[in-house]
């Protein structure tokens, strides 16, 4: 059996761990997770890829990924909206 994420276009994303946050904070087992960089809300910090600052193969979007607003230190705010386009980009 395959291991992974299965977009709604049929393809499959291999991946031996996926997580599912739902709210406005990542889940608690996400800080420290592996040496990843995360928030102070448990979020993992990404790249305008949407892979993380310290893992090029991990990949995080919606509610658990942290990403700067362009020219800010403000995130991009762990809401719906964001998580659809970030879907959208991937």
């Amino acid at each position: 059996m395959a291991y992974g994420v299965l977009p709604a276009d049929g393809s499959m994303l291999p991946a031996e761990l996926a997580v599912w946050a739902a709210g406005v904070k990542g889940v608690d087992f996400l800080k420290g997770l592996g040496g990843l960089e995360t928030s102070r809300i448990n979020q993992l910090r990404v790249l305008p890829t949407l892979q993380t600052t310290r893992g090029p193969v991990i990949f995080a979007l919606g509610d658990c990924a942290y990403y700067p607003r362009e020219g800010s230190d403000q995130p991009i705010p762990p809401r719906a909206q964001a998580a659809h386009q970030q879907a959208s980009h991937t």
